[in-house]
């Protein structure tokens, strides 16, 4: 059941949904930063993330944050070996063939993010199933251009699919290799280990060296190697992200195979709390705004 406090944000969601795109953003700007951005003059990479809400990122880019449809869009790019196998899709849980998957699998909603969008499978006939197909069928509803006024998601069709569960020995969840983009240009990877205990996200330049960008953690944290294949992770990204002037590439690495995850164009809502001032300051000066508006 609902708290009020829920329903409330909801309400007002609701309403800035249907406000003109500046307005909106500037509420729900405020609203996460606790001041007023100037859209004549931003600097952060949450300031120029929210002006690309406002006048660059739309509709036109459901394919890409769409997590089944932007397979295809990585195969026409000819890297069709990264993407892990799908065993199926399907519009409800209900519809979901429990008996027909493997022991192991994932499924995942293709629409939205987030403990609840996702479960991870490691023995099929462990799970308590019902409370599971639930929530995803729940997760089914939300949309994250009327929750969230993320505009990209707003002709996203949510389906759920059954994906194979990668899993590269090191914890209980994958580590995450995301790649920060510019115009097709690879900056830096951000590290993410110990989900869903110790989350811990350390960021590196393209050459492995340790870059002060995040909250919380200092060059003693960089002790991870690098992935076997980093640079083919760095070559994809900037392969997939040529289109976009930012986009954050996902990606796993197994023994050195490596798997595409997802392409993300508005990270964390344009609020990345794990930035620190120079992380904020440095990604952001990287995302050229002028030659937006003067195309």
């Amino acid at each position: 059941m609902k708290s009020n406090n829920e329903k409330l944000r909801q309400a007002v969601a609701a309403i800035l949904y249907h406000m003109p795109r500046k307005t909106a953003r500037s509420i729900w700007f405020a609203k996460q930063h606790g001041y007023q951005m100037d859209f004549g003059n931003p600097r952060t990479l949450d300031e120029k993330l929210n002006w690309l809400l406002v006048h660059f990122i739309g509709e036109e880019h459901a394919l890409y944050v769409d997590k089944v449809a932007v397979r295809d869009f990585v195969a026409e790019k000819g890297l069709e070996e990264l993407l892990p196998e799908v065993y199926g899709v399907w519009s409800h849980a209900s519809e979901i063939p429990l008996e027909e998957l493997p022991d192991r699998f994932v499924l995942k909603c293709n629409h939205a993010s987030g403990s609840k969008c996702y479960e991870i499978v490691r023995d099929k006939g462990s799970v308590d199933w019902p409370p599971v197909l639930k929530r995803l069928e729940t997760m089914l509803h939300m949309n994250y251009a009327r929750t969230h006024c993320e505009y990209q998601y707003r002709t996203v069709r949510p389906l759920i699919y059954a994906e194979e569960l990668l899993d590269d020995g090191r914890d209980a969840r994958m580590t995450d290799y995301k790649v920060y983009c510019y115009d097709g240009k690879p900056h830096c990877i951000m590290l993410c280990t110990g989900r869903g205990r110790d989350l811990k996200r350390v960021f590196y330049d393209t050459d492995w060296n340790y870059l002060d960008y995040a909250r919380g953690v200092s060059e003693e944290d960089a002790d991870m190697e690098p992935p076997r294949g980093l640079e083919t992770m760095l070559r994809a990204a900037a392969v997939l992200s040529q289109s976009f002037p930012f986009a954050r590439m996902d990606f796993y690495d197994v023994d050195g195979k490596v798997y595409f995850g997802e392409i993300t164009l508005t990270p964390d809502n344009c609020n990345i709390q794990h930035l620190n001032r120079e992380g904020q300051l440095r990604l952001g000066e990287l995302l050229d705004l002028k030659r937006l508006t003067q195309s």
